[in-house]
């Protein structure tokens, strides 16, 4: 049973029940990512009791069974606390304890872990020792042991993946946004320089202090090309132009706090805007490399020829403008550079889909306007995790958001089931 900090997806602590009395048995702690984990095995509650009359008694918690002049003493036991090392993946090599050992006139570590992987995560036979049982492994995820064997099974996110066929075990979720690979691949299939892809694309900031909440996004063009440029900083200005027209609603009645949204979207050159995009959405880099964007949120942006392939389909009933590929590579025709394709397009890495009577309405002379609403900026916003509104399927584009650490403050009860509103003049 866990206990999880659903801001941030990370697990606060473990328990397990036997005989009907409930145990801590794990608390992880973290600093900006995790650090280790506590164990112990500490008994929070008592099962239920009969009497010999029959009657049950309710659970009582440990602590209020004392006695209120019972003597209060605290003891820490060393060897309980246990760090983790990891390499430039996130893959978990050495645990050890905050008790050391006394060897050859100093102090040494008290190693409770090792292990070397495979290059898809198997342990290495002779190169694994485990003194104490270490829940995370492979890429900084939970291993279950129950399931295959030991080091067989690794609950990666929110489905299981066995290191030893190197497949998962459902399909990927953001598969449409990888068209080149297989559904059932991991790590991109190059396990040395990926970890799992994230495919975020743009990322959503909150700070409590000034009542905002900021989606931001970088779109890379092609050094020196101006028709791409250009293009780009009229299809992002569109959406900053954005601001300050929704907000996000905490609350209800006097009690509401309203939150502006703001859009700050901007546009850089770059040699090569589609390298420069993997670079940035990379956990390793190699020598001479630099991530322009470290929170992962790039895009690329470019203006091609209205014959060029890309623009193709199959539908006699329809013409492709644009086009926007795994959710951050946006095409825009020449011919369709200045008009409301380009908007339309970076709307689509924002994760919104298609929409009749706006700006993401699927065809331009169908029901078009140049307009958002609170259903677009509402499913932006959701995609990154925050807001409680359920859209409709179609309304889902391909981008995909990532909810940065909020600042500034205390959230107010109920944060992440907010509501957008169109804000009042």
């Amino acid at each position: 049973m866990k206990l999880l900090d659903y801001t941030q997806g990370n697990i606060l602590s473990l328990y397990w029940i036997q005989e009907d009395s409930l145990y801590l048995y794990e608390i992880p702690f973290y600093g900006s990512s995790r650090l280790g984990v506590v164990k112990g095995n500490k008994l929070l509650m008592t099962k239920l009791t009969q009497n010999n009359n029959g009657v049950m008694s309710l659970p009582i918690p440990v602590n209020s069974a004392m006695s209120k002049n019972a003597l209060k003493q605290s003891i820490y036991l060393l060897g309980k606390k246990h760090y983790e090392t990891t390499d430039w993946l996130g893959n978990v090599r050495v645990t050890y304890t905050d008790k050391k050992s006394w060897q050859q006139n100093k102090f040494a570590l008290n190693v409770s872990s090792s292990q070397d992987y495979y290059p898809f995560g198997s342990v290495m036979e002779g190169r694994d020792l485990e003194i104490s049982n270490y829940r995370y492994s492979f890429n900084g995820f939970e291993k279950d042991d129950e399931i295959k064997g030991s080091g067989n099974h690794i609950s990666w996110g929110d489905y299981g993946y066995d290191p030893r066929v190197v497949v998962r075990w459902s399909p990927d979720k953001l598969a449409a946004k990888y068209p080149w690979q297989s559904p059932y691949s991991v790590m991109g299939n190059n396990p040395i320089l990926h970890k799992e892809l994230d495919g975020r694309d743009y990322a959503v900031y909150v700070n409590h202090e000034t009542k905002t909440v900021i989606v931001k996004a970088t779109y890379y063009t092609a050094k020196g090309n101006t028709d791409d440029y250009n293009s780009a900083v009229a299809a992002t200005t569109y959406w900053n132009e954005q601001s300050g027209k929704y907000q996000y609603k905490v609350g209800s009645g006097k009690d509401a706090v309203y939150y502006d949204i703001q859009f700050d979207l901007n546009v850089q050159e770059v040699d090569n805007p589609t390298l420069q995009v993997n670079i940035d959405k990379s956990d390793f880099l190699l020598e001479g490399q630099t991530k322009q964007i470290t929170d992962g949120s790039s895009n690329t942006y470019e203006v091609l020829p209205d014959d060029h392939s890309r623009f193709k389909n199959d539908d006699p009933n329809k013409t492709t403008e644009g086009v926007t590929r795994g959710g951050a590579l946006v095409s825009v025709k020449e011919s369709r550079k200045s008009d409301d394709t380009g908007p339309h397009e970076v709307g689509h890495t924002l994760g919104f889909g298609h929409l009749i009577g706006t700006i993401m309405s699927e065809a331009l002379n169908e029901g078009h306007t140049s307009n958002i609403n609170k259903t677009i900026v509402g499913q932006i916003l959701k995609n990154s995790g925050l807001g409680k509104s359920n859209y409709h399927k179609d309304y889902q584009g391909s981008g995909k958001g990532y909810l940065q650490p909020s600042t500034g403050g205390k959230a107010p009860s109920g944060f992440e089931s907010g509501k957008v509103v169109k804000k009042k003049n």
